[in-house]
């Protein structure tokens, strides 16, 4: 609440005197009472997946989350009509690959700016490098976890050094429905980062998390704001399924209906956590089932986490289990379930043994949007500051 009452008493005040120079100024000195961090962070030859996108007079950052789609902002599409291309490497002015565009689209309806700032744009060819999954988790429970940014805009607020990949870490803030909210220490973005990805491992799988979409209105001050995948997450994959459906062939994606299966199908997000995919770590369907949580029942391999005391006797863990008695004698009558494929003993006192039944086993120029500030602590009004900031004067959107 401390920032917002200084950003809200900002706002009131660009509402009485207009949008003059000298209201802006006002209001940016307040917003600069906020300490402040590193903007980018350091350069990085890492995370080949965060690619530059040269949209033929500015540039934006992106993700590739399947073979020939990326993943950007909506608002660095905006007004674009010519021909994009977009670039593999850690500098676009030097090594790497350059792959042209076929299409795009952004999300419809959308502002184009924070909650649904999204668009998609389909390669001529596959990209150089794996994809990087879009997450379908809720943020809600992660908050106060690590959020990597990368993305090839300028170091600061008057630097004109972009082309560059850089990364960076910080903290996830708060979420508002389709926008999250980092910052206040580590890393942040600036202009050229937008549409670049914020990162985070959920459950040991790194995901994009995120597109960039605004910052505060100074480089380098909190807060940063950036759409949400998993709030248009059936948009965003039904545009991969349309324009890079999976194929039957060894591409990172689990595709139904093929003759002898799909490779890819084993150790991806399918719905199904299964003994077909030999690291169950890799498999974001198996998350819980490696130790170190709660008793997963459903695992392909016995869960670690039910042998321990937890109330519930599971046979198959033996004599590691001191719920089951003396012993962890499998005939001792319990009210425990049996954990694992085959695993005998179901705390009937006859003896009988029921199948397991495991059901589903088996750039040079930045397009980042400069809103408002973003205060701490998750409150909510921040998004109202947001909107009005850039009704009453609009929004830093340049294009150097």
């Amino acid at each position: 609440m401390r920032a917002f009452i200084g950003l809200f008493s900002a706002l009131l005040g660009l509402a009485n005197v207009g949008c003059s120079a000298d209201s802006l100024a006002e209001f940016n000195e307040r917003v600069a009472a906020a300490p402040q961090k590193i903007v980018n962070g350091q350069p990085t030859s890492g995370d080949p997946a965060a690619v530059y996108i040269d949209l033929g007079g500015g540039s934006c950052s992106g993700t590739l989350v399947s073979p020939r789609v990326v993943m950007t902002a909506c608002h660095c599409m905006e007004g674009v009509y010519g021909n994009v291309s977009v670039f593999f490497g850690s500098n676009a002015s030097g090594a790497g690959t350059w792959v042209d565009a076929v299409h795009q689209e952004v999300l419809p309806n959308s502002q184009c700016v924070g909650d649904g700032d999204l668009a998609m744009i389909t390669l001529a060819e596959p990209g150089p490098t794996a994809p990087i999954p879009m997450n379908p988790h809720d943020l809600a429970s992660h908050i106060g976890e690590t959020v990597r940014i990368v993305g090839f805009g300028v170091t600061g607020e008057y630097e004109s050094d972009s082309g560059t990949k850089r990364g960076g870490a910080t903290v996830l803030d708060s979420v508002e429905h389709g926008l999250m909210y980092s910052g206040g220490v580590g890393s942040s973005t600036c202009y050229g980062d937008s549409g670049g990805p914020n990162f985070m491992t959920i459950s040991g799988v790194e995901y994009v998390v995120a597109a960039t979409s605004f910052g505060t209105t100074q480089c380098g001050q909190p807060w940063d704001g950036a759409a949400t995948t998993n709030t248009y997450f059936a948009w965003l994959t039904g545009y991969v399924e349309q324009h890079d459906p999976a194929s039957c062939d060894a591409d990172g994606r689990c595709a139904a209906g093929c003759p002898g299966g799909d490779p890819d199908c084993a150790c991806v997000a399918d719905g199904a956590c299964t003994a077909a995919c030999p690291n169950l770590a890799s498999d974001p369907d198996c998350a819980g089932c490696l130790g170190g949580d709660s008793c997963r029942l459903d695992c392909p391999a016995l869960d670690p986490d039910c042998c321990g005391a937890n109330g519930e006797c599971h046979a198959a863990c033996g004599a590691t289990d001191p719920d089951c008695g003396t012993g962890g004698d499998p005939d001792e009558p319990s009210d425990g379930a049996p954990a694992g494929p085959g695993a005998a003993g179901d705390g009937d006192e006859t003896g009988e043994v029921d199948p397991f039944d495991n059901g589903a086993l088996l750039g040079n120029v930045a397009c980042s949007v400069r809103g408002a500030g973003r205060p701490s602590g998750g409150v909510q009004p921040a998004a109202l500051a947001v909107a009005a900031a850039m009704l009453l004067c609009g929004v830093r959107r340049r294009r150097r």
